[in-house]
Parts: C-alpha cells; sequence; structure tokens
C-alpha cells in the first residue's frame, strides 16, 4: 500500500485562506436576524412619544406632542383658568361662552333649519268670511315683538286685529310685546292669504329682505297710532 504524501505548507495556507474567504462571503449574504421583543417594544414607544397632534383649544392648530392636549399658550391659559371643556364637542373654550363657536353657530343652523321646515301657519278662520263680504281692502302686516322677532299677518281691519295681538288674544304672539312695523292694503282676502304666505316664508328664509322691507317702509311711510 502506497503512504500518501502529505500536503505541503503551501497547500495548506492556500486552503486556510480558501475557507476564510468562503466563511467571510456566506456570512455576509446570510439575512440580518430580526431584532428581539424588546427592541420592538422600545422603537414603538419612541415613535409613540415622538408623534404629533393638535391642540384642542377650538379653533387652535398647532401641533402639540402626543403626551399633552393644549398648545404652550393655551395650557397657560387652562391653568390661571381662562378656558375650560365646551360641554358639546369636548374641546376648549374660553370661560365666558357656554361653548365654543363651532357648536353655537351649528346650534343656530339646526334652530334656523328646524324653523324654515316648519309648516306655514296662515290666520284664518270660517268666521271671518261672512264679514268679509262687501270689504274691497285688507291688510297684511308685520309685527316685530319684543325679543326682536317678526310675525306676518292679515286682517281686514287692522286696528281692530291689532288691538287682539296687544292684549295677548292671539295665540301665535302671546306673551310678548308687539309693535307694527309694517303693512300694505291688497283687494281680496285670497291675495292677503297668499301674500302673508310670502311674507311668512321670506321671514324663515330671508330675514334681511324683511328687515330691508320694513326699512323702506318706515323711511316712506308714517305708521298709522293704533294704541
Amino acid at each position: 500500500m502506497r503512504n500518501r504524501k502529505k500536503p505541503s505548507t503551501l497547500s495548506r495556507f492556500i486552503k486556510a485562506i480558501v475557507d476564510a474567504v468562503g466563511s467571510e462571503a456566506e456570512r455576509k449574504g446570510a439575512p440580518k436576524k430580526p431584532h428581539n421583543s424588546f427592541a420592538r417594544q422600545r422603537g414603538s414607544n419612541y415613535k409613540q412619544r415622538t408623534s404629533k397632534k393638535t391642540c384642542q383649544y377650538w379653533n387652535c392648530n398647532i401641533n402639540v406632542r402626543s403626551n399633552h392636549f393644549l398648545c404652550a399658550e393655551h395650557y397657560e391659559d387652562y391653568q390661571e383658568y381662562v378656558i375650560d371643556k365646551c360641554p358639546e364637542c369636548g374641546r376648549f373654550k374660553d370661560v365666558g361662552f357656554d361653548v365654543c363657536k363651532d357648536c353655537y353657530s351649528a346650534s343656530k343652523k339646526r334652530g334656523a333649519d328646524k324653523k324654515s321646515n316648519s309648516p306655514i301657519r296662515r290666520e284664518h278662520s270660517k268666521a271671518w268670511e261672512k264679514g268679509d263680504q262687501g270689504i274691497e281692502n285688507f291688510f297684511v302686516y308685520i309685527l316685530k315683538d319684543d325679543r326682536g322677532e317678526f310675525y306676518p299677518g292679515q286682517t281686514r281691519d287692522l286696528r281692530i286685529r291689532y288691538g287682539y295681538h296687544t292684549d295677548g288674544k292671539v295665540e301665535s304672539t302671546a306673551g310678548r310685546k308687539q309693535k307694527l312695523v309694517y303693512y300694505e292694503t291688497l283687494s281680496s282676502r285670497q291675495q292677503a292669504t297668499l301674500r302673508e304666505t310670502e311674507l311668512k316664508t321670506l321671514v324663515n328664509k330671508n330675514p334681511f329682505k324683511i328687515r330691508k322691507m320694513i326699512q323702506d317702509f318706515a323711511d316712506n311711510h308714517k305708521l298709522i297710532t293704533l294704541d
């Protein structure tokens, strides 16, 4: 049996280099090990600490840290009891107001929508039909109460009807002081009823036009004294 020749020193050195290069290439090509759960949690906590949100004062858009609820200026107001929470939306507002401005505007809009969608109540009574015979002039009028609200109506006798309003005998206006601010004449009850409906619609949907009518009337006419 032939004895095998032992590898020379040079051969062993070359093999060592090849093995080392192969191990380095294999190490670089291997996928990275995923972070452990502690590292992931630490990164998540850091991201949460550095994330931003908006100041909770009702009209402030300044960004604040996630563990803050107000910007520096409004937080100082909060500490001095100048602002508090709006009971409607939960944002902060000035203590001098019951709700923030956004909630106040929204409540006014809801009230206006409800009012504009309410049915028009016309002044009418079957008992009027007999008395209307032979009448040539009918009145359409507008009253303004002590709260600044307008009430249009129509009648064949403006003095008597106005007296009913001031005496609280008309359900729609009872309990409030009334003032006559506008009137016009028409030739029939039907025309007066249609005009009353138009004015009541304007009161709900375009009160500015009603005010303009009243102002023009005051400029060009002298209101009759009914008291």
